[in-house]
C-alpha cells in the first residue's frame, strides 16, 4: 500500500515546484487577530518575491481543506497577496477580489506553478518592493515599542535577540515561546538561541556572543512590560524575520537592519544628531565595494567606524560570492566545490573584516547585524578607532568607511589616520562632506596635503544632495585612494622637506557627478524610481571611460583647490544658505522700495516679480 504523504512532505514538494524559500515552518503566528472566536493565524507557507507575498494552507495528501486560508489571507495587510490550498494532489488558487474579506478562485489554475507564472500573469505591475514592505513592518514596530515604554536603546538588541533566536532554531522543530507571562516568555526567548547551537569548538564563541547580548533581555525596562504588549511585539518581529531571505549562499543586496534602523532613527534622531550618524544606502556602499576592488580570497576589509555595520555586511555579502565563483570556475567536484567554499567563506567571516565603532549601542547593533548574515561578528572592536588602528597597522588592506559628520574632529583625520595605518597599495573608499575639499578650511588643507604625498587619489564622486535624508542634510562626496609603497611614501617625504613644492602636490582626478541616483525624497523617505537602474548602468559606463563633460572630467588638482565636479561644471548652481540668500533678497527690495521703484523687478527683460511691493 502506498504511504501517503505527510504534511511536511507537502509543503516541502510545493516549495521545490514553487520555487521560494518558505519563510516560516508553519508554528510562527505570523498575524494578529482581529475580531473575536476562531482565526487561523499560522500559515504552513509564507513566501515573497517582487512585491508579492504567496500564502499557503497546506494538509496532509488527499485530506479535506478547511477555511484557514481565508483567515490568513484576510489578515494579511499585504496588497498583493495569492493563496493555496494544496494537499500533494488537488489544488485551489485564490486571489483578492476587491473589498477586503473577498476572494476569487482561479478555477483554470489545477497544476502548481513556478512563482514567475503567478507573478507575471497576475500581478504584472506590482510595485512595492521587499524595502518598503519591512519598513511598513519596521513602523508598527516601533510604535508597539513606544506603547509599551521601552527603553529607545534597548529596542533594535531586542529584535536582534529574537530575529537570532528565530535564526538558529532548527526548522523542523518549532520554536515553542512561553507566552504565559513576562518573565517566562523573556527566559523562553533566552534559551531558544541558546540551545539550538550544538556544542563545538566553532560554536563556543557564538554562544558567548549570543550570551552577551541576552543580556540586554534583563533589563529593567522589560521587567514591567504587559505580557499583551510583549506578545504583540515579538510576533510583530517574526513578521519581519520571515520576509528576510538569510541564507549562508543567498542574501546578498539589502542589509537585514537597514530598514530597521531608517524607522527607528527618527525616534533616536535627537542623539543621531548629536552624534552626526548617518546610515550608508545600500547602492552607495556596493558602489564603494566595487571602486576599491577587493579581493576576497586575499583581502581583509576595515570600516573604522562601522555603525551599524552596513558597509561589513555588505562585503561580506559580496565575497561570499566572489568565493563560490572562484570554486566554481575551478572545475572541481560538486563535494569539493562546497568544502573549498565553506572553508574560504569561514575565514572571511573570522580573519578578513573588521569594524571598529566607539559607540556602544551601535557596536552591539553591527554585532547582531554580523551574526544575523552568518557570525561575521568576531571583529567587531568597540574602542576608539584614534587608538585602535596603529595597533591593526598593516594588518587590512581595503577600506569602506563613512565617518561621523559634525564632530569635533575634522573628517578627514579619520580618513588620513585609517590611511597611515593601511597595508600599502591598499585602497580606501570614504564619503566626506564637500565642504572638507573645497580648500577652505586650514585644518583640512593640511589633512588633504599630508594624504597627497601617502596617496593616488583616483577619483571623487559627487553624491545626491538628499542621500542621507531625513537623517542628515549635508552635501557629500565619495573619495578614492590608493596608498603609496612606503618606498615612494620615504621619497616623497624627503623631497617636501627640502623644498615647499613637490609633483605629489598636484594629482590628476577623475572628477564623477552622481548627483542623480535615481531616488526621489518624499514624505521623510527616499524612494527608488524607474530611472535607478539607467542611472547605475550610466555611471558603470562613466567608470569604463565612457562619458560626457557633463558626467565627469579628469583635471590636475592641487591639495588645496575646491575638489569637486561642480567647480568645473558650467551649469553649477551657486551653493548659498538660505538665511544669506533671503538677507541680501531683502536689502535688494529695500534699496529699489527706497528708489521708487514701485511695480516690477525686471531681470533679462524677464518679469519675475509684478506685485506691488
Amino acid at each position: 500500500m502506498k504511504m501517503l504523504k505527510s504534511e511536511f512532505k507537502v509543503v516541502e514538494k510545493f516549495s521545490s515546484i514553487l520555487g521560494l524559500k518558505n519563510q516560516t515552518d508553519g508554528s510562527v503566528p505570523l498575524y494578529k487577530k482581529d475580531k473575536n472566536g476562531y482565526q487561523a493565524t499560522k500559515p504552513d507557507g509564507y513566501y515573497f518575491y517582487d512585491g508579492v507575498i504567496f500564502i499557503l494552507d497546506a494538509k496532509r495528501e488527499n485530506a479535506k481543506f478547511q477555511n484557514q486560508l481565508f483567515d490568513y489571507m484576510e489578515l494579511e495587510k499585504h496588497q498583493d497577496i495569492i493563496g493555496f490550498q494544496y494537499n500533494g494532489k488537488d489544488l485551489n488558487v485564490y486571489v483578492r477580489n476587491g473589498k477586503k474579506g473577498k476572494f476569487k478562485l482561479l478555477h483554470e489554475e489545477k497544476e502548481l506553478q513556478n512563482h514567475t507564472y503567478y507573478k507575471e500573469k497576475y500581478f504584472k505591475n506590482s510595485k512595492e518592493n521587499n524595502e518598503e514592505l519591512i519598513n511598513r513592518f519596521a513602523k508598527q514596530l516601533a510604535n508597539a515599542f513606544r506603547e509599551a515604554k521601552i527603553d529607545k536603546q534597548m529596542t533594535v538588541p531586542f529584535i536582534g535577540i529574537v530575529m537570532l533566536a528565530y535564526k538558529y532554531s532548527n526548522t523542523k522543530k518549532s520554536i515553542e515561546f512561553n507566552r504565559n507571562s513576562t518573565s517566562a516568555l523573556l527566559d523562553s526567548i533566552k534559551n531558544a538561541s541558546i540551545d539550538q547551537i550544538p556544542d563545538s569548538d566553532n560554536n563556543t564563541n557564538l554562544k558567548s556572543k549570543l550570551q552577551n547580548l541576552q543580556n540586554y533581555l534583563y533589563n529593567s525596562t522589560f521587567k514591567t512590560v504587559d505580557i499583551f504588549e510583549l506578545n504583540n511585539i515579538v510576533e510583530l518581529i517574526s513578521n519581519v524575520y520571515n520576509l528576510i531571505n538569510i541564507s549562508h549562499k543567498n542574501y546578498k543586496g539589502h542589509d537585514i537592519m537597514n530598514a530597521f534602523l531608517k524607522v527607528f532613527r527618527k525616534w533616536n534622531s535627537a542623539d543621531a544628531k548629536e552624534k552626526g550618524e548617518v546610515f550608508t544606502p545600500d547602492h552607495i556602499a556596493q558602489l564603494m565595494y566595487d571602486l576599491i576592488q577587493v579581493d576576497a580570497m586575499n583581502d581583509v576589509v576595515l570600516d573604522p567606524t562601522c555603525g551599524s555595520g552596513t558597509f561589513l555586511t555588505n562585503a561580506m555579502a559580496n565575497m561570499f560570492q566572489d568565493v563560490y565563483s572562484f570554486f566554481k570556475n575551478k572545475k572541481l567536484s560538486k563535494e569539493k566545490e562546497e568544502q573549498y567554499s565553506n572553508q574560504a567563506c569561514k575565514d572571511i567571516k573570522s580573519n578578513k573584516l573588521i569594524g571598529i565603532e566607539l559607540n556602544e549601542f551601535n557596536a552591539t547593533l553591527a554585532g547582531i547585524n554580523m551574526l544575523l548574515h552568518g557570525d561575521g561578528s568576531s571583529n567587531i572592536i568597540q574602542k576608539d578607532c584614534f587608538k585602535e588602528l596603529p595597533l591593526l597597522k598593516d594588518k587590512y588592506s581595503k577600506v569602506l568607511m563613512n565617518p561621523p559628520f559634525s564632530q569635533k574632529e575634522s573628517e578627514l583625520k579619520f580618513v588620513y589616520v585609517t590611511l597611515e595605518n593601511l597595508k600599502e597599495k591598499g585602497k580606501i573608499a570614504a564619503i566626506v562632506p564637500k565642504s572638507s575639499l573645497n580648500g577652505r578650511v586650514k585644518a583640512n588643507v593640511e589633512y588633504l596635503k599630508k594624504i597627497f604625498m601617502m596617496a593616488k587619489v583616483s577619483h571623487i564622486i559627487s553624491l545626491p544632495r538628499d542621500v542621507f535624508q531625513p537623517n542628515a542634510a549635508v552635501n557629500t562626496s565619495i573619495i578614492v585612494l590608493e596608498k603609496y609603497s612606503q618606498e615612494k611614501i620615504k621619497k616623497i617625504q624627503k623631497l617636501a622637506s627640502k623644498k615647499k613644492e613637490i609633483e605629489e602636490h598636484t594629482q590628476n582626478i577623475f572628477l564623477i557627478d552622481f548627483s542623480d541616483d535615481g531616488f526621489v525624497y518624499a514624505n521623510e523617505r527616499r524612494y527608488k524610481t524607474d530611472k535607478f537602474a539607467l542611472k547605475i548602468k550610466e555611471l558603470q559606463k562613466i567608470l569604463k571611460g565612457q562619458f560626457s563633460p557633463l558626467q565627469a572630467l579628469k583635471r590636475n588638482l592641487r591639495f588645496d583647490e575646491e575638489l569637486s565636479f561642480e567647480r568645473f561644471n558650467t551649469n553649477r548652481t551657486f551653493d548659498i544658505e538660505e538665511s544669506v540668500f533671503k538677507k541680501y533678497m531683502k536689502e535688494n527690495f529695500a534699496s529699489k522700495v527706497l528708489s521708487g521703484i514701485e511695480n516690477q523687478v525686471i531681470l533679462k527683460k524677464k518679469i519675475y516679480l509684478s506685485t506691488k511691493i
